[in-house]
């Protein structure tokens, strides 16, 4: 087998049910580059990085977190993402985004977690966008889908966001930051 493959069957091994029976029901999952969940594609971080950063709640969370998409796979026909999250900041970093309320971007480390977790993709809150802030630091601003304008940050930044793609987002974030200083 590749290396790849081994790294997979590994990665998959790992997650099990409180039965110890593995995590698949098959011995066959099946892996895709993307995966289309009412009309919002997701990708695999290796095929499309932009498509790949989601925002997800972890278990018992009240706030959402970055993660990286690693794998997309099916396993008869149920798709799940292994991803990864991003760590938090150190605590003696201040984040500058909170100071700003319609500006829902918030300063994560741009290391991600070496443990991997499945999602389902029904629950992924959003997309999200990532900065380079600085050589440790990664500025991420949560994409809420269209549609939804619970807040008056969605209003004002999806009209702007919807045309934009990840070069022109980190300029005219660094463009935003170096007003604010």
């Amino acid at each position: 087998c590749p290396p790849a493959i081994r790294e997979c069957k590994a990665l998959f091994d790992k997650h099990i049910t409180g039965n110890r029976e593995p995590a698949f029901s098959s011995a066959r999952a099946v892996f895709h580059a993307r995966h289309q969940q009412a009309g919002v594609l997701f990708s695999r971080h290796s095929t499309h990085v932009s498509n790949s950063l989601i925002m997800f709640y972890p278990a018992g969370s009240r706030t959402p977190v970055p993660r990286c998409i690693k794998y997309i796979f099916e396993d008869n026909e149920c798709v799940q993402f292994t991803v990864q999250r991003h760590l938090p900041a150190s605590p003696n970093v201040v984040d500058p985004f909170p100071h700003y309320p319609y500006f829902p971007a918030r300063l994560y480390s741009k290391d991600l977690d070496p443990n991997h977790e499945l999602v389902d993709p029904v629950k992924v809150l959003s997309h999200c966008a990532r900065w380079h802030f600085s050589a440790q630091y990664v500025a991420v601003l949560v994409l809420t889908k269209v549609g939804s304008f619970s807040t008056p940050s969605n209003m004002f930044l999806m009209p702007i966001l919807s045309g934009l793609d990840t070069v022109s987002l980190a300029v005219s974030l660094g463009a935003i930051l170096s007003c604010a200083m």
